[in-house]
């Protein structure tokens, strides 16, 4: 039925596609915003804006995989600055991290629900600038790299998690398959430099969320 409906039709010439994608600034939009939103508490959410790499495939995913872990070093329940920031009552289970990077533009995202965002920023930034100075231990290191590698394992327990990584592998032009060597090649000194470029101060927008005035 539908080819006998397209068959009775004409049309022009397919023209193609053109995409027009303006370059990616890199400077950061505005360092410091404040919203008023229908929410119920403060939220502060902190964007590092990453230096777009400009490579694809493997070299891309190489970068985002280290990033993860040098996030996962600073940031993730076992890391001092988490333990600190919950003691203190900044963070609670809605603080999360996240690393995106594409061809085109990477960035860091990090925050969540808080009493005090002014104080939460600062602590944030004073822990990453102790980062950026100390590093990381080894034994730590390895153990968030073996995680990683266990996680990646773990997709394939998961038709339906793996079916979905395979496809944006592939469309990204990356080997699914060689990962784990990629992890392989990752070292601690590829990690601690990728946590002081991702946590460059000059490259960081602050948002801070507030609830409407009137509620």
């Amino acid at each position: 039925e539908v080819r006998s409906n397209q068959a009775r039709k004409t049309f022009d010439p397919w023209p193609g596609v053109e995409r027009l994608q303006d370059p990616e600034p890199d400077t950061v939009h505005a360092a410091s915003s404040t919203l008023h939103l229908a929410v119920a508490r403060p939220i502060l959410r902190l964007g590092f804006k990453d230096r777009a790499p400009g490579v694809t495939g493997d070299a891309l995913h190489m970068r985002h995989l280290i990033s993860g872990i040098a996030l996962e070093l600073a940031l993730g329940k076992s890391s001092d600055l988490y333990r600190r920031l919950d003691e203190s009552g900044l963070i609670d289970a809605s603080f999360s991290y996240d690393h995106e990077a594409e061809p085109g533009y990477a960035y860091t995202m990090l925050g969540g629900e808080t009493d005090d965002p002014e104080r939460l920023a600062s602590a944030l930034v004073e822990g990453f600038r102790q980062v950026s100075e100390q590093g990381f231990e080894e034994a730590a290191f390895e153990r968030v790299r073996r995680k990683r590698l266990g996680e990646f394992l773990r997709l394939f327990n998961s038709p339906e998690s793996l079916t979905y990584e395979f496809t944006t592998s592939y469309l990204a032009g990356i080997d699914l398959y060689g990962i784990p060597a990629l992890l392989d090649r990752v070292t601690r000194t590829d990690v601690i430099a990728r946590a002081r470029d991702l946590f460059d101060p000059v490259r960081m927008s602050k948002v801070v969320i507030l609830p409407n005035q009137e509620s």
